[in-house]
């Protein structure tokens, strides 16, 4: 597998759920990308054997908790979209493909503002080399297969 390309894309149509704990794991300035990583252990200390990365390509505005007991992603509501430019501005939007995000599963909901989202489930156990969804920042290996969250 090369490391730069995932063998397939397909798409996953919002919403996603996910019943695991995720966290805000990196931040990529200059490539404006936001990772959200579930966590190997569930509350139970139970192992999972899959670990699940969401990447938000070209983000524009975030406002969200860091840690999340579970994660429901889903496309803004008209109203929630102007809620968001009133609390940004319309200045986010100028481009026309940002997309705006509602991220739940903390005490609040949040959102983001970006241009794409990818989740990917990876089993560590079968890919003995680091993989993830930041692969072009962290200089890994990307997943096999990504899913690209549609709207």
């Amino acid at each position: 597998m090369e490391s730069g390309n995932p063998e397939q894309y397909l798409n996953y149509p919002l919403p996603l759920t996910l019943d695991r704990h995720f966290v805000v794991d990196c931040i990529a300035r200059t490539h404006r990308q936001l990772l959200l990583r579930s966590e190997v252990f569930n509350p139970n200390g139970i192992k999972y054997a899959t670990r699940v990365d969401i990447v938000f390509k070209v983000v524009k505005a975030v406002k969200m908790v860091f840690i999340l007991p579970k994660l429901s992603i889903r496309s803004a509501t008209e109203f929630e979209l102007d809620r968001i430019k009133e609390e940004c501005g319309e200045d986010v939007f100028r481009h026309g493909y940002e997309k705006a995000y509602i991220i739940s599963g903390g005490p609040h909901e949040g959102y983001i503002v970006a241009s794409s989202a990818f989740f990917s489930e990876i089993n560590e156990n079968e890919h003995p080399q680091p993989m993830s969804l930041l692969h072009d920042v962290e200089h890994n290996f990307a997943p096999t297969t990504v899913y690209e969250l549609i709207q």
